[in-house]
């Protein structure tokens, strides 16, 4: 995707990072929408914009950066006859661009500290003391004080990065009028300086649109309050990237593949096709090919769902699920992955659990601890380990033979709904006539749930139990779709005891 933005700007049969081509392969490709979204949104925050300029001036050896730099290697290499360009080039590194950023950061800082002293008051009123905060822009939030002082002070620092932007500009143009020679001396610095004048542009530019009330877009504001005080970011995403990704990718190239192991919902590319523009496209463009797994998952898998679980939402549910889970790696000593939507949750069990896994001989391990790398290693290594994990570890992890032997799917992968971005998308929906959790919640949850699933067999050769734990997939409508989305044959929904009691003769076949 980097790679097509840039070809946006430069034309699509130029060279970019990559050579120019006409054939673009997304593998992974259930991950199009996030990736283009992240692509078409943008988020500010204090820490981001200091480092953009950090650059320009050291922040703690004043006589540091590419301006000085630029200012002393001018007075250097300019001949007499050009005096008036030097002196001209000069006004500007000493009157604009040297105090300047100085100045921006002042501004910078005094504009953070002010949403963040605005939002601040809005978590007061909320009840919020610690912690994160996250406040979308709705016409509600637009009527209120506190956005008025949001606004003015996001709409100052955008006017004056884009001042700033245009000093560099006028001082690069100067600088272009220099001679040959010594324009190839300068050439590092005024290219280095051309790319930081072009961030700030974006950013203004982006600041600006922030404040405005486009409806295609959803904006919000990030609060993370702690000990050491504020940090705050502005960010904001479209609704929607179909439109943009059929302008941008289907439009442009003769042959886009997309691939994955998780694209269809239901057996059908329909999910996929609304939210990325391909049904936007015409029939004749599109061809789909759906294959059968190479794995023989009736002989190589067991799926077992115990029935008599309290609901995952219930107090008790993660008590309930402590002596199951107990009995559950006794069976495979070990070997497994016990996978959450939440830290929350992972964090309550895996402190009941750590000293009992430990006293029956096995490794309990828990993300976080170290890198994911690592983890994965340590998890191989010890070949008795017990990894409570979450988000990351639900795909992109493979672990073949003996290692891995069971995976436990505590909660069905719905994403926290109020998030700003999928709150919005769902309104949208609504507002479209759509039903946002039938078409857009529980299809993206599904193909999670698949990726889950899919950590166990990753060979012709393993063998091993997939347990899910959310009775949701037997109470509600909508568990059939998760149900459907599990490969082979569910060898046994029942008590606890009875799931359990399957998975040992499962192993011992």
């Amino acid at each position: 995707m980097a790679d097509v933005v840039v070809r946006q700007e430069a034309g699509y049969e130029s060279s970019a990072i990559l050579p120019p081509f006409k054939r673009l392969v997304f593998d992974e490709g259930h991950h199009l929408e996030d990736v283009a979204t992240s692509h078409f949104a943008s988020q500010f925050s204090r820490q981001g914009l200091l480092k953009l300029i950090a650059k320009l001036q050291h922040p703690k050896k004043p006589g540091r950066g590419l301006l000085h730099q630029l200012s002393g290697m001018i007075a250097k290499e300019i001949p007499e006859e050009l005096e008036e360009l030097y002196l001209n080039i000069a006004a500007i590194l000493e009157d604009r661009l040297i105090p300047g950023r100085g100045e921006l950061v002042d501004t910078i800082t005094r504009s953070m500290d002010l949403v963040g002293t605005a939002m601040n008051s809005q978590m007061q009123r909320s009840g919020s003391t610690q912690g994160e905060h996250t406040l979308r822009l709705t016409p509600a939030i637009y009527a209120t004080p506190v956005w008025g002082e949001i606004e003015a002070s996001a709409t100052k620092l955008a006017a004056d990065i884009s001042a700033y932007s245009v000093a560099i500009k006028d001082c690069c143009r100067l600088c272009e009028k220099l001679p040959d020679e010594v324009a190839a001396k300068l050439a590092g610095v005024l290219t280095d300086l051309k790319g930081i004048r072009s961030r700030l542009e974006s950013t203004a530019s982006g600041l600006q649109f922030f404040c405005e009330r486009e409806d295609e877009f959803c904006r919000w504001i990030e609060v993370h309050k702690s000990a050491k005080g504020l940090s705050v970011k502005l960010c904001f995403a479209p609704l929607e990237v179909a439109a943009s990704l059929r302008k941008t990718i289907f439009d442009k190239f003769r042959t886009v593949i997309i691939t994955s192991a998780t694209l269809a919902v239901g057996d059908k590319f329909s999910y996929l096709k609304k939210r990325t523009g391909i049904d936007l496209l015409p029939p004749e463009r599109v061809s789909e090919l759906l294959l059968a797994s190479p794995f023989d998952f009736a002989r190589q898998s067991y799926i077992g769902i115990p029935s008599d679980l309290p609901d995952p939402n219930s107090p008790a549910f993660a008590s309930a699920i402590e002596s199951f889970l107990l009995e559950g790696v006794t069976i495979t000593q070990g070997r497994a992955f016990i996978l959450f939507t939440s830290y929350e949750l992972l964090s309550k069990v895996y402190v009941r659990l750590k000293n009992k896994l430990t006293e029956m001989g096995l490794t309990p391990l828990r993300q976080g601890e170290v890198g994911r790398h690592l983890l994965i290693s340590r998890f191989k290594k010890e070949g008795n380990a017990v990894l409570f994990a979450t988000d990351s570890f639900w795909e992109g992890v493979d672990v073949k033979g003996k290692a891995l032997e069971m995976v436990v799917i505590t909660r069905l992968p719905f994403r926290v709904p109020t998030e700003p971005l999928l709150e919005a998308r769902a309104e949208h929906i609504s507002a479209e006539g759509g039903d946002p959790f039938r078409e857009y919640t529980v299809p993206q949850a599904v193909i999670k749930f698949k990726q889950g699933f899919g950590r166990l067999i990753r060979s012709r050769d393993d063998r091993g139990a997939a347990l899910v734990l959310d009775v949701r997939v037997l109470t509600k409508n909508y568990g059939r779709s998760f149900l459907k989305a599990l490969p082979g044959t569910i060898h046994n929904i029942g008590s606890q005891a009875e799931v359990l009691e399957g998975m040992r003769d499962f192993f011992t076949s």
